[in-house]
């Protein structure tokens, strides 16, 4: 959980630097592929402390750069685990 929490800060920072210099406001958009994703692994420990994280680094360090998040290829059950995890998420 710690290193893939790493990663994505190192993406997200290498990201940002790669981006053109103020004054142009530069938002960017985070894309979670949940391709081979249960709903069932948001009942593990490790996967909801993961959750939290990711959602804690792009609301809480980035508020002013991250434009959307988004997820794609959900499977047919998602619905239920998103119940569990939208009330973690700021609503800006």
């Amino acid at each position: 959980v710690a290193e893939y929490t790493k990663y994505v800060v190192y993406m997200i920072e290498s990201m940002i630097a790669s981006m053109k210099a103020p004054p142009t406001p530069q938002k960017f958009v985070v894309l979670f592929d949940l391709k081979g994703f249960s709903p069932s692994l948001v009942f593990r420990r490790d996967v909801r402390l993961m959750i939290r994280k990711l959602i804690y680094v792009a609301q809480a360090q980035y508020p002013e750069r991250l434009h959307k998040t988004l997820l794609v290829n959900a499977p047919l059950g998602f619905q239920s685990a998103w119940k569990l995890i939208q009330p973690l998420l700021d609503e800006k």
